[in-house]
Order: structure tokens, then sequence, then C-alpha cells
């Protein structure tokens, strides 16, 4: 059975602590950004969601040809596939919630990326991307060229500018 229960503060800031190492007003950014977009709006999704809107497009014949027997089941398997691929709709966004909220990042100007860093003279611009395929060959094209129109446009501010793409996961 899929669980809607939200661990509380303590137990995210410890996760969040053991796994990047971060503590204090870090680990709180990090934890503020995944609440904000991630936790809250999966939590206020599955509290709105009906049975009739988990299965509305689902293939029913699938369901009974992986053995689901019951009407308990069904809402299960149906509750767990709904959870698993909006988890992947999400995802990304919530990260990129995440990196804005730490220390030295700022939203990108003009939009051209996800996020930029300025030290000193030195700019770094970032896009973010999350799943197993990042691009395809039409949006790596259009992701290049907003980067190279937010780096142009931070050279003549005068800086160096850096590009990145950061993956989450994938390749």
């Amino acid at each position: 059975m899929v669980s809607t229960d939200i661990p509380n503060d303590e137990d995210l800031l410890e996760c969040i602590t053991n796994a990047f190492g971060y503590d204090g007003d870090l680990a709180r950014n990090v934890l503020n950004g995944l609440r904000d977009h991630f936790i809250n709006s999966l939590q206020t999704t599955l509290t709105t969601k009906t049975f009739r809107s988990l299965i509305a497009r689902k293939n029913p014949y699938l369901y009974r040809a992986s053995g689901i027997q019951t009407i308990e089941q069904l809402v299960d398997r149906a509750l767990t596939d709904f959870v698993s691929s909006s988890t992947e709709g999400t995802f990304g966004s919530a990260l990129d919630r995440v990196a804005r909220r730490l220390p030295g990042n700022t939203p990108a100007t003009g939009g051209e990326a996800d996020l930029q860093r300025i030290n000193g003279d030195v700019a770094e611009i970032y896009t973010i991307k999350s799943g197993p395929a990042g691009f395809n060959d039409a949006s790596w094209t259009t992701t290049k060229n907003k980067m190279l129109r937010a780096k142009a446009s931070l050279e003549l501010s005068g800086y160096q500018v850096q590009l990145y793409v950061g993956f989450v996961y994938g390749r």
C-alpha cells in the first residue's frame, strides 16, 4: 500500500545532512525547496485525487493481465502508478528550486537557463536536467542556443562565462 505520510522536519533534515553533508541553514534551504514544490504539491494532489481520475487513462486489461484480482489491489496499483509518474513529472523542477536556494545561486538573468552563480568576474550558467534521457536533438539545440544567449549577455557585462549542464540522474 502506498503511504501518504510525510516525514517530519527533523527526519528530513537528518536525511539531507547525511546525504549531502549540509546542515543548519543550508539543510533547511534544501528542505524548504523540496517542500515548496515537491512534497506539498504531491500531498495536495493525492488528497484531491479520485479513483475515477486515477484510472481514467489506464488500460484495465493490463492490470488484469498483471494479476490484479481485487478492487483493493487495483486501487493500490493505480495509486502506486500515479505517484510514480507524477513524482517523475515534478522531480526536476523541485530540484531546480532546491538548487536556487543554495548559497550563491540565483535564477539566471533573462530566463535563458535555470540558474547562475557569480563569483568576482566569473559567471557560471547552469541548466539542470533530470531523467534517463535529458535531451533529444531538438531540445539540446534549444538549450544550447538559450545558454549561448545568456553567455553573450553576461559577457557584455564584463564577465568570463562558464556553461554547465547538470544532470540529476540519467546521461
